[in-house]
């Protein structure tokens, strides 16, 4: 089995840094955010083996994390995969193009 490169980008973290806070804000605890952050990060690492699965979007893939979409494109002549955005459905009025 192929394995991928699989590169975050700052668009990433930007994005994962909003929903992290607005949870720790709206439940005065970190523990749901860090239990989400180490979905998100799981779900990262798993696109070196499995790039392809997630579903296609006009924006390349995006994968379902805890209720929250994963964007992220695949270059399968190079075995890349580029993690963009983390999307909050509930926050982000755009996240409807991606279902």
């Amino acid at each position: 089995m192929d394995r991928y490169s699989v590169y975050p980008t700052n668009s990433l973290y930007n994005s994962l840094e909003k929903i992290l806070t607005y949870k720790v804000e709206k439940s005065k605890t970190n523990t749901g955010a860090i239990a989400f952050r180490e979905k998100i990060f799981t779900a990262i690492e798993n696109l070196e083996t499995f790039p392809l699965s997630g579903k296609k979007v006009p924006s390349g893939y995006a994968k379902i994390v805890n209720g929250h979409f994963l964007i992220y494109r695949v270059d399968t002549a190079k075995k890349v995969v580029y993690v963009v955005r983390v999307i909050d459905p509930t926050q982000d009025t755009n996240a409807r193009k991606y279902l």
